[in-house]
């Protein structure tokens, strides 16, 4: 058997190869996805990738929702229906494939490494798990920063943010701030802070 800190090396050398076409992919599938939505739906407002719960991380789904998808009974709280992607009205887990077909043999090659070490490494193990989720954070970080800022596509006022449903991960306040004008995360942070 390797020793753990090979096959951990071997490993994140896996997940850097990938980076830079993960970033792309990702990217590409949310101008076609948004594309798309928008040329059936000229109201969409926000748009969210979600990587996942807080507890296992690996799988692409996207959610979004449209001026249309707030109800009148929600008008009581409109800024938390707006912004709180839980709430919002639609939801895919297809628009990701070509990503997640990237990120199934990471997940795969993870899910082997666990089962193989994590009784003799669980922290090790589990902080191997912290570095995967975080280089999915960082990539679609970085695909969505670099969507936002492209000269060619036409976001306009889409909320973008990527969301982790009951969790205070810090990845969450970081693409609200770094992919949504100062004055949209001031009105989310003010309504959403704990």
């Amino acid at each position: 058997m390797k020793n753990f800190d090979d096959v951990a090396e071997d490993f994140v050398q896996q997940l850097c190869d990938i980076e830079k076409l993960l970033v792309q992919t990702i990217k590409f599938e949310v101008k076609n996805s948004i594309d798309k939505i928008k040329s059936i739906n000229v109201d969409l407002y926000g748009f969210a990738i979600l990587p996942g719960d807080c507890c296992e991380v690996g799988t692409l789904a996207a959610a979004y929702n449209l001026e249309s998808d707030i109800k009148n009974e929600y008008l009581e709280d409109p800024i938390y229906y707006r912004y709180s992607v839980d709430e919002w009205e639609n939801y895919d887990h297809s628009i990701f494939a070509r990503s997640n077909a990237i990120l199934e043999p990471c997940s795969e090659e993870l899910q082997k490494i666990l089962n193989i070490y994590r009784d003799d490494y669980d922290e090790e193990t589990a902080g191997l798990q912290g570095d995967f989720s975080d280089f999915i954070y960082s990539a679609v970080l970085s695909a969505l920063v670099e969507y936002r800022n492209d000269p060619n596509v036409q976001s306009g006022n889409i909320f973008f943010a990527i969301w982790i449903a009951d969790s205070s991960n810090e990845i969450v306040d970081q693409s609200i701030i770094e992919l949504n004008p100062e004055s949209v995360s001031k009105i989310f942070f003010s309504h959403f802070s704990s």
